[in-house]
């Protein structure tokens, strides 16, 4: 199972409190250890949590803020069906068949 827009956005409220932010990235990875670029993106926010270089914590978490941003977009396409994602073409009732008799 793969985490939700609704849970992605939970993370990035919590962006501007860091501890809250590390909090919520474990938790939600721990929760979905299926959804590889959820787990990715913790990888990454841990590793660069591990640095002491400032200038390029600033770029690098822009770069990951960036990329929850985008999967977000991503997940709420997916979890709202999308256009490639309904499981039927046709989502009425009666097909066009019984709509003519």
């Amino acid at each position: 199972m793969i985490a939700s827009h609704y849970i992605i956005e939970e993370i990035l409220n919590s962006w501007d409190e860091k501890d809250k932010l590390k909090e919520n990235l474990e938790k939600f990875s721990k929760r979905y250890p299926e959804d590889k670029e959820l787990n990715e993106i913790y990888k990454e926010f841990m590793e660069l949590s591990k640095k002491e270089e400032k200038d390029k914590d600033k770029e690098n978490l822009k770069k990951i803020k960036v990329k929850l941003e985008k999967l977000k977009e991503r997940r709420a396409i997916i979890t709202h069906g999308g256009s490639d994602n309904l499981p039927y073409s046709d989502r009425r009732h009666f097909s066009d068949e019984y709509a003519r008799s």
